[in-house]
């Protein structure tokens, strides 16, 4: 049988009914190195147990397809929230460049209020941080020299256990090769924020990172605090 092209992926919706263990040996018979993934198909299997089957046959994820959501049950989405994150673990794990899901089944409603819906659904269970850092000088002649300031926003599940996305935005920086340390914020995507401040310590070395950076990173691990006092009010 003539090889796959190199760049060739097969995603598991064309096998809907078969289960990953199937959809596995088909892979590894045809020969292909990159694949899409079914989330009702990696929650049968096991996440992880599929990652390891995964990297075992030097298989990776082109993307990841999650769940959707049942617009009419709100009682099910937290549940239905938690199936998303299982997903973007995978696909950090995978390093997968992409996952998707769908508003999932509608209310019957009109268009623009099945949107507002879907949008509920993501902030209920969201929270968001904004954070400013700026260091500067002040001269004799209390003239301020601003030598670093970073932006950085994004989200995390609504009990600050997980980081879900993160962004960065480099305004002031006192060197050209600073603004490659931009990009590492992108690593923490998908991760756990318990002990942040150690792994960052221990992960984020050398020239494609910036201490100042880091400072700002390692402070997320305050989130959980943060949004157990925004419970109590």
């Amino acid at each position: 049988m003539t090889a796959p092209h190199p760049r060739l992926s097969i995603s598991a919706l064309c096998s809907w009914t078969w289960s990953f263990e199937q959809d596995l040996e088909m892979w590894s018979d045809l020969g292909v190195h990159h694949v899409g993934l079914a989330a009702w198909k990696l929650d049968a299997f096991g996440h992880d147990a599929a990652v390891s089957a995964l990297r075992e046959r030097n298989i990776k994820a082109s993307c990841v397809v999650a769940g959707g959501f049942d617009l009419r049950q709100p009682d099910t989405w937290d549940e239905a929230r938690q199936g998303l994150l299982r997903c973007m673990e995978t696909a950090v794990a995978l390093e997968a460049p992409c996952i998707y899901t769908t508003t999932g089944r509608t209310t019957g409603a009109l268009w623009y209020e099945v949107l507002d819906t879907f949008a509920r659904v993501h902030d209920e269970g969201t929270l968001r941080f904004d954070i400013w850092f700026r260091d500067s000088h002040m001269s004799a002649e209390r003239d301020e020299t601003v030598l670093h300031e970073y932006t950085t926003h994004g989200s995390g599940d609504r009990d600050g256990r997980t980081l879900r996305d993160i962004s960065s935005e480099a305004r002031v920086l006192p060197w050209r090769e600073c603004i490659g340390a931009v990009e590492s914020r992108t690593w923490l995507a998908g991760r756990s924020i318990a002990g942040l401040r150690q792994s960052i310590r221990a992960e984020f070395t050398g020239t494609h990172t910036c201490t100042h950076l880091n400072d700002t990173l390692r402070s997320l691990e305050d989130l959980p605090a943060l949004a157990r006092a925004l419970h109590t009010r």
